[in-house]
């Protein structure tokens, strides 16, 4: 059975947006994680998919101006940048 809980970092926008790493490997073994990737959970609480094509996940920030959020993929060492909508 597919479950989200594998939650591990977090960033936070001005206005209220989350950004959380999701990947598998806090799940029970066994357990089957719908993705690894990015979480966006909006200030009205509703949650999306910011980024999937991660394998681990590890770290996520928003720059200063809130224009580009950052995370870190775990495995090959890589940093993404991807920009954020107004």
């Amino acid at each position: 059975e597919d479950q989200l809980g594998g939650m591990n970092d977090i960033a936070v926008t001005k206005d209220g947006v989350l950004f959380v790493t999701h990947g598998s490997w806090f799940l029970p073994r066994g357990s089957k994680s719908p993705f690894s990737g990015i979480l966006r959970v909006g200030a009205d609480g509703k949650t999306s998919r910011a980024a999937d094509d991660f394998e681990a996940p590890n770290g996520v920030t928003v720059s200063p101006d809130g224009k580009t959020l950052y995370a870190a993929e775990f495995r090959t060492g890589t940093i993404m940048a991807s920009e954020l909508e107004a």
